[in-house]
């Protein structure tokens, strides 16, 4: 029977865990992908509602519940807005409110210290607007 040396013991293990590396990063990329096929769980009452990232208008917070607002309708979840925040895709949602995280795909106009979305004016915090406006700068064309 052949016996490994430790050359290749150590060549075996480095390639394992490089295959180990790139599984991980695949699966990394796969969770951050936006798709329209995207979707979360959320409970509300006594069930699990599969909600599509793309149908989210708006999400307003309310202590420790969210209100997710959807062209279907709003459903109420047992949550708090910060760690809902941290659910959602930073590159289509931003937090402009210390009550409201809105959907930058259903932005409708921005004015001063507003911005529309499905008619409802969503006000911009003021703690908010400089954040905001360096979030648009930086990632969104305007003319």
């Amino acid at each position: 029977m052949p016996t490994l040396n430790n050359n290749d013991g150590v060549g075996r293990r480095d390639t394992i865990q490089q295959q180990s590396i790139i599984t991980n990063s695949l699966k990394n990329l796969y969770i951050t992908k936006s798709t329209e096929d995207d979707f979360i769980f959320v409970r509300n009452d006594y069930k699990t509602l599969k909600v599509k990232i793309a149908d989210i208008t708006y999400i307003e917070g309310s202590g420790n519940y969210v209100l997710i607002h959807t062209p279907k309708g709003k459903i109420m979840v047992l949550q708090n807005l910060k760690k809902f925040e941290e659910q959602l895709p930073s590159l289509q949602f931003i937090r402009v409110h210390k009550s409201f995280i809105i959907s930058l795909r259903h932005i409708e106009s921005i004015e001063k210290g507003w911005i529309l979305i499905d008619k409802k004016e969503i006000p911009i915090g003021y703690s908010y607007r400089e954040t905001f406006q360096q979030f648009l700068n930086k990632n969104y064309r305007q003319f």
